[in-house]
């Protein structure tokens, strides 16, 4: 997928939740969260990016 808001670099595939069970930005969303972005810790970037690093941490924990 590209990613013009974000860049060229957080191309690619991206981590999306059709339904998620939580509200983010009082929508009822999750990503597109950049895996490049979640990968390196990015967590600033927009679209949840830190929600999902830290559900895939909780998997490592």
């Amino acid at each position: 997928m590209e990613r013009p808001d974000l860049g060229p670099e957080y191309s690619g595939w991206q981590a999306i939740d059709s339904t998620p069970q939580e509200t983010s930005e009082n929508i009822y969303r999750l990503g597109p969260a950049s895996l490049r972005a979640v990968r390196e810790a990015e967590l600033q970037r927009p679209y949840d990016v830190s929600y999902v690093f830290a559900q895939v941490n909780a998997d490592k924990v």
